[in-house]
């Protein structure tokens, strides 16, 4: 009976272990996914930061480049003024010459349909009804 009873508290003692065991790695597991996340959360944010002075530098740049050109005065905008014109006229012709050619080809296929149409409601529709029209009994 001593030995039995010797056996079931081994048994006992083993089972707190694990279980002790066990809390402690899912303890340890999580402490160490959370370093790892603040660890990717700390590289996230100095990127990002870096990313800002990038930004930062490149819009400074921009606003002194933009200062400069203002000083250089009226002629400078004037001829970009008239550049942009004439790129403007020239793709605006493009656009409405692509516009008509879409209105042209548009055109062609709706009286294709209006033709596809008027065939089915005609001489289809008259075939149909001919086809199933019921036959007289041969003697």
């Amino acid at each position: 009976m001593n030995w039995e009873l010797a056996l079931q508290i081994g048994e006992f003692l083993i089972a707190v272990i694990g279980v002790i065991g066990g809390t402690a790695g899912v303890y340890y597991w999580k402490a160490y996914k959370k370093e790892k996340e603040a660890n990717a959360q700390a590289a996230s944010i100095e990127a990002k930061s870096k990313e800002a002075d990038l930004v930062d530098t490149i819009l400074q740049k921009f606003e002194k480049a933009i200062l400069a050109r203002m000083d250089s005065g009226e002629a400078v905008r004037k001829q970009e003024f008239d550049q942009l014109r004439t790129d403007l006229g020239g793709q605006l012709t493009n656009l409405q010459a692509e516009n008509r050619s879409q209105n042209e080809t548009l055109a062609s296929q709706n009286e294709l349909l209006q033709d596809i149409k008027e065939y089915l409601n005609g001489g289809f529709a008259a075939f149909e009804a001919n086809k199933h029209k019921p036959k007289g009994k041969k003697k």
